[in-house]
């Protein structure tokens, strides 16, 4: 009780109120406060742009769980005591997180070497703020590079979850075929959609271009 009525209020600085325990989204405290950031900056911003991406649904619904700290990764099962591991399931030997899917895994290293191989000119980030605010830079004239790097990240974490349920990977040049297939056609259809009919549009999505060369 000393120690307690010996803290400093400061008046004029509003009033305390325990407000975790209006909280049960398992959320850490480190989390909770970059979202009290994100919500106060008008954290909507940042899909002002990522829509023009062209991307898949299900792909840009992934990218809003990832930015929001909420795909079940193993740092976020450990956060949540579900689980003891923490660690990539790939065997990186490190801390399976938010930056580790989007951009410091070995497999996406792989997959994004492969597509630079192929011709295409995509960065590997050092962080996940470097991530967004490169991904942005993108948008307009390299929208598509853009693009792949968000589908490549996609597909990784669905290989990585067959890897975890059935035991098996994709592999890498399917990764990076499928990677290849679903950008380009992402945007081309989003592109030119008064040019293509219902039938016409179902129909794409079964044709995959060659590689670059």
């Amino acid at each position: 009780m000393k120690l307690i009525t010996q803290i400093p209020i400061q008046a004029g600085r509003g009033y305390d109120l325990i407000e975790l325990n209006s909280k049960f989204s398992g959320k850490s405290i480190a989390a909770l406060a970059f979202q009290a950031l994100y919500d106060k900056n008008g954290g909507d911003v940042i899909w002002n742009w990522m829509k023009k991406l062209k991307l898949r649904p299900k792909i840009e619904l992934f990218w809003w769980r990832l930015y929001n700290d909420a795909i079940p990764s193993n740092d976020f099962l450990v956060r949540r005591k579900v689980s003891n591991f923490s660690v990539c399931p790939r065997g990186c030997k490190e801390d399976e997180n938010e930056w580790h899917i989007a951009g410091n895994c070995s497999k996406l290293h792989e997959e994004i070497s492969l597509l630079n191989n192929w011709g295409f000119n995509i960065t590997i980030y050092d962080n996940l703020q470097e991530c967004f605010e490169g991904l942005k830079k993108l948008v307009g004239n390299n929208s598509r590079i853009a693009n792949m790097y968000c589908t490549t990240t996609w597909l990784v974490w669905k290989s990585r979850c067959k890897l975890i349920h059935d035991s098996i990977e994709d592999s890498i040049n399917s990764l990076v075929e499928n990677v290849v297939s679903t950008a380009t056609i992402s945007n081309f259809i989003n592109h030119i959609p008064e040019n293509w009919d219902t039938n016409q549009r179902m129909l794409s999505w079964s044709w995959y271009p060659p590689p670059t060369g």
